[in-house]
């Protein structure tokens, strides 16, 4: 199973690309942990497809506090310059406004 779910508020307004097949949805979401001291944020790569994008690209912007259901993807790749990489982003299958879109 590979399931995971996470309470966050997105670092910037989602990017949204078309391509010939659907529509591809990118963001961030930056996920508080602790108190005081202790507090640390982690920041989630996050992509999303179709009516999952539609929707948030409608009723969220940056700042807005959401809940996110979905998967972790391991993307390895090698750049131009022969570097290698290794990405982890949560493919997002369920989105839950936890408040309303600031004007």
């Amino acid at each position: 199973m590979n399931k995971i779910m996470i309470t966050g508020r997105l670092t910037k307004d989602i990017e949204v690309y078309n391509s010939e097949k659907t529509t591809v949805g990118k963001f961030t979401l930056a996920n508080d942990i602790g108190y005081g001291d202790n507090k640390k944020t982690n920041f989630f790569k996050c992509v999303c497809f179709g009516n999952i994008v539609e929707v948030m690209n409608k009723y969220t912007s940056k700042g807005s506090k959401i809940l996110i259901c979905g998967e972790l993807q391991e993307d390895n790749y090698t750049d131009k310059n022969g570097n290698k990489h290794n990405d982890v982003n949560i493919v997002v299958n369920e989105v839950e406004f936890l408040e309303k879109k600031k004007e």
